[in-house]
């Protein structure tokens, strides 16, 4: 997250080899269609979900423990 400034991606910024190879998957890549895509990787369980017209439970329920 550090990377990112002014809704842009700064490449030189990322030391992390996976996260550059990441990033470099996307054909046109844009800082909302990588935040999209991580978004859509960590919500991929029912608890996380932001998919469908409710969002998961981990998202408005007090999370001691639950998530």
């Amino acid at each position: 997250m550090a990377a990112v400034e002014n809704h842009r991606i700064e490449l030189s910024r990322i030391d992390d080899e996976k996260t550059l190879q990441y990033i470099a998957g996307f054909k046109r890549y844009s800082t909302e269609r990588v935040m999209k895509s991580l978004v859509g990787e960590f919500t991929q369980n029912e608890k996380w979900s932001v998919k469908g017209t409710l969002m998961g439970e981990c998202w408005y329920k007090d999370g001691k423990g639950i998530c």
